[in-house]
């Protein structure tokens, strides 16, 4: 109980900082968009590291896949953030399956009780559903998945097609509409 309390208390600290950070602090833009991008091959994978790491602290990746689409243009931008959030999505699969599935936090647990019968029915489309939506951020929902322990393959064969139009259309316009 202590654990849960702990890791609730310092996800919504990380979530108060960088929402306060990413509004208010031109220095992520500078640091992000100038200096990143010059450093090749290193930034793609800090990119992914950054975007996974948010996702396990419940973050939404949006912002992500627009910086994707301003440093390197929508089609590389598209490839790196598919590739992002979708082992963003196997790592809050993988933190849930192995962390939470025995001691998920109760509201957690109910929460994925009642779409737990979506995800043992067809765990392809319940992934892919979840992920084409822009309303819920989808690499934290592997959480749920995990919890519940749904078969790896195709929850994330769903969302890597399920993840394809909204990344598109994200990358695609941050791409056009360069912050450089």
């Amino acid at each position: 109980m202590k654990m849960q309390k702990f890791f609730l208390i310092v996800t919504f600290g990380v979530w108060i900082f960088l929402v306060y950070f990413l509004r208010e602090s031109n220095f992520f833009y500078f640091v992000i968009l100038n200096k990143v991008s010059d450093l090749g091959l290193i930034a793609v994978f800090l990119f992914i590291l950054l975007q996974c790491v948010s996702a396990s602290f419940l973050l939404p990746c949006s912002a992500f896949t627009l910086i994707a689409g301003s440093l390197w243009g929508w089609k590389l931008g598209l490839v790196v953030s598919v590739i992002a959030t979708v082992l963003s999505s196997a790592t809050t699969y993988f933190i849930g399956s192995h962390f939470y599935s025995k001691a998920a936090p109760e509201a957690i647990q109910r929460y994925s009780d009642s779409i737990a019968k979506y995800i043992v029915i067809s765990p392809f489309l319940s992934s892919v559903l979840v992920h084409v939506n822009p309303v819920f951020p989808a690499s934290a929902l592997g959480y749920f998945f995990g919890i519940k322990k749904s078969r790896f393959a195709p929850y994330i064969l769903g969302c890597f097609i399920g993840t394809i139009p909204l990344q598109f259309i994200f990358v695609y316009l941050s791409g056009m509409l360069t912050l450089r």
